[in-house]
């Protein structure tokens, strides 16, 4: 008993430690900054599920009938408040609405019973009440639901990490895995719980898993933001963040430049899908970080922009008729080296301000005006 209430109690500080640092991402002199806009959603809605975690481990949902099914809809939140973060902190771009459509959808769902006394909680509990059809079936779409809401913004932001390698690097990068890495674990525990382990030891140790994962997800947080506030300021002041020592001088800079278009131009290793920044240097002969420091510091760009831009011109030379009599635009997007349709059209409306589809019949235009 004496185990549970020294828990209880370091768990409760995690949940208050949690719920200020949410509002000081939400409501502090930084919350123009869109990042943290996601990180304090992110972080509000972590600590009140583990509030709730709590509640239950206490069997508090047998007091207090309002508890129940409060957890329902939370997890829907948490998949597209993490990947929003982590794209606007890489990107600086806003999440789609309709990521929140499922979170709404769950809600609203359960949105009668939340309305209702208590009084009335108890018989729904008691089945003399039937108040969602087929509410055993829907309670367990929905509970699968969101462990597969999870793990798939999971997938996707692993993704975003792969499509931008170079913006996982340095201290901020290090504090973006380790973020990652507490979600991952927490998704993962999700699905577990979510198999329907029906052993109670096995159950239980999954919840003292989950609820130590979550409760130090908010001590990390805290002691992150108090020992590094510069990771969650703008990134106008990551030039000055990232290289403090830095050494290079701009003849140096320069240099580098001139070998990468020219390695660019004569060797075209940019219509590798699997190039990366690790292979320029290589071919540069200079080491990984010293490479990003001169596409950073010195030329404006990211390794991923810079390549993007090398594979669009090239794709650009492609997309002409004679071209397309051969090739299809997708065949047209994996011979210069993107992993996907999707990518390359991201990428060739980020740089050209229009589609491919656009940029032909443009090009058509203008060589039927010419004939």
């Amino acid at each position: 008993m004496e185990s549970l209430f020294f828990w209880t109690l370091i768990f409760s500080a995690a949940v208050i430690q949690g719920l200020l640092m949410a509002f000081l991402f939400l409501l502090s002199k930084k919350k123009s900054y869109l990042p943290n806009q996601y990180l304090g959603g992110f972080v509000l809605t972590f600590s009140v599920m583990l509030a709730f975690f709590l509640c239950y481990w206490h069997m508090l949902q047998y007091k207090y009938m309002h508890i129940n099914y409060s957890l329902v809809s939370l997890p829907y939140l948490l998949g597209p408040l993490f990947f929003g973060y982590i794209q606007a902190l890489l990107l600086n771009k806003k999440l789609n609405p309709l990521h929140f459509l499922p979170f709404i959808s769950v809600f609203l769902i359960y949105a009668p019973f939340y309305f209702h006394s208590a009084e009335w909680k108890m018989e729904y509990f008691r089945q003399e009440i039937n108040l969602i059809p087929f509410n055993h079936f829907i309670n367990k779409v929905i509970g699968y639901g969101q462990f597969l809401s999870m793990a798939f913004y999971a997938f996707w932001t692993f993704k975003l990490f792969k499509q931008n390698p170079d913006y996982t690097n340095g201290k901020r990068g290090l504090w973006i895995k380790r973020l990652f890495y507490f979600f991952l674990g927490t998704v993962v525990l999700f699905i577990i719980g979510s198999l329907g382990i029906t052993h109670f030891a096995i159950s239980r140790i999954v919840d003292y898993i989950l609820v130590f994962i979550m409760s130090s997800f908010a001590y990390s947080i805290s002691t992150v933001s108090f020992l590094n506030p510069h990771l969650f300021e703008k990134k106008v002041l990551d030039k000055q963040l990232k290289y403090p020592r830095s050494s290079m001088t701009d003849q140096e800079a320069t240099n580098i430049i001139q070998k990468i278009e020219l390695i660019m131009k004569n060797e075209e290793p940019y219509l590798e899908e699997s190039f990366r920044l690790e292979g320029l240097a290589n071919l540069i002969g200079i080491p990984s970080h010293q490479l990003s420091q001169a596409l950073n510091q010195f030329y404006q760009t990211s390794f991923t922009d810079l390549v993007n831009q090398y594979r669009i011109e090239k794709a650009k030379s492609l997309l002409s008729p004679s071209s397309l009599k051969h090739l299809t635009i997708e065949a047209i997007a994996y011979e210069v080296g993107f992993s996907s349709r999707a990518t390359f059209y991201r990428a060739f409306k980020k740089f050209n301000g229009i589609s491919p589809s656009a940029f032909i019949q443009q090009h058509k235009r203008g060589s039927s005006q010419d004939a």
